[in-house]
């Protein structure tokens, strides 16, 4: 999503993942309402359909790259080999293969930023 600063992206983001409630109106992903939603539908939306980077990335400083990238992964139950392979493949998307052994401090800040993005992508 683009746009120029104050625009709403930001606004429309929090809809999507329901961080926030619309005043008016409904919020539909793939024909579904989303403030219909129970807890655990809007948990599998946020963790299979529907990824965020943040401005500050938050990733966890004492994991490798690998480790910030396949967390959800990880929390979704998905094998050790799993969350390497999309790893990797994420990384190689935003260019950082061969980054992922290395741990935050190690990175620069557009570094993080793509490691972000690889973590939402996964």
């Amino acid at each position: 999503i683009m746009g120029l600063s104050g625009s709403g992206k930001s606004t429309l983001v929090r809809h999507l993942n329901r961080l926030i409630e619309p005043t008016a109106g409904e919020v539909r992903i793939g024909g579904n309402a989303i403030n219909k939603l129970s807890p655990s539908e809007l948990r599998t939306l946020r963790s299979e359909t529907v990824g965020m980077v943040f401005q500050h990335m938050a990733l966890l400083p004492h994991r490798t790259v690998y480790d910030n990238v396949s967390l959800s992964l990880e929390l979704r139950g998905k094998s050790r080999k799993e969350c390497r392979r999309v790893a990797e493949e994420n990384l190689k998307l935003v260019d950082l293969s061969g980054w992922g052994e290395r741990y935050p401090d190690e990175l620069s800040g557009g570094m993080k930023q793509r490691v972000g993005l690889a973590r939402a992508m996964a």
